[in-house]
């Protein structure tokens, strides 16, 4: 696990994250091409990476999960 990664949940033998993206920085200072953003990974026990998609995992008040 990464240092910008954040375990939401695990079924079965999948572990899902949100990462958090930083883009435009340089020795410690913000570029005018900053860009932030969330990703979603998806990996497997070992590591390995499934799936990636920009965005952040909710869930809502009956359990189901949906992205934004």
């Amino acid at each position: 696990m990464k240092e910008n990664e954040n375990v939401v949940f695990i079924d079965d033998d999948l572990i899902y994250f949100t990462a958090w993206i930083e883009e435009g920085v340089v020795n410690d200072k913000i570029t005018y091409d900053y860009r932030y953003y969330d990703k979603i990974i998806v990996k497997d026990k070992k590591g390995n990476i499934i799936y990636e998609k920009v965005g952040t995992l909710n869930q809502m008040i009956d359990g189901s999960w949906w992205v934004s």
